[in-house]
């Protein structure tokens, strides 16, 4: 059994492959919350938006990221933006 949780550790960290992840939006506030205090305020929008962008690549549900930015006003900015973006994507490719 030993042997079959470390392999599927390991092909969980392989690098290109798209992992669905289940957080909570209160996981993802206190993630957010714990990084946010380390995080001079001028580049606070800037980190949220990486970590919005880290989330979406792992494969947090849409519904959790955009659940998450309504009590942090720099958090939801992110949110906004990185959704606007894929939005502007998908316009250009139709």
């Amino acid at each position: 059994m030993g042997c079959h949780k470390e392999k599927e550790s390991i092909q969980n960290s392989v690098p290109g492959k798209k992992i669905m992840q289940e957080f909570t939006h209160e996981e993802i506030e206190q993630i957010w919350n714990s990084i946010n205090h380390y995080v001079p305020d001028r580049q606070k929008v800037d980190c949220a938006v990486d970590f919005i962008k880290t989330l979406v690549d792992i494969g947090v549900p849409t519904k959790a990221i955009k659940s998450a930015g309504e009590y942090d006003e720099k958090l939801e900015a992110a949110i906004e933006s990185v959704f606007d973006e894929g939005n502007e994507e998908d316009d250009e490719d139709q």
